[in-house]
């Protein structure tokens, strides 16, 4: 029997001592119905082929994470960015 799948969220648990809050709440009011599931999808695949020895595969299933990971990045940027300026005014830079 295999192993039920983790997701993104349980392996950076997992992995870091626990979810970043923010990732939480991201996946949950940020993404797209299925985009978590492609991440997902796309994680394990690169982790399949990570011990391996071609490199092509290597290569294409990184670009692939990287394509579906583009708008988790870029609404973490915009957090991120937001909460260094919260509170600031033009003036203040």
């Amino acid at each position: 029997m295999a192993a039920p799948k983790k997701s993104v969220a349980k392996e950076a648990e997992q992995d870091r001592g626990g979810a970043p809050p923010e990732f939480t709440d991201i996946a949950k009011n940020d993404l797209a119905p299925g985009e978590q599931q492609r991440i997902e999808t796309a994680l394990a695949a690169l982790k399949a082929v990570i011990g391996g020895d071609d490199r092509n595969a290597i290569h294409q299933r990184t670009h692939e994470l990287n394509d579906v990971t583009k708008h988790l990045a870029e609404v973490a940027m915009n957090r991120s960015v937001h909460a260094a300026l919260s509170g600031r005014s033009v003036n203040d830079m």
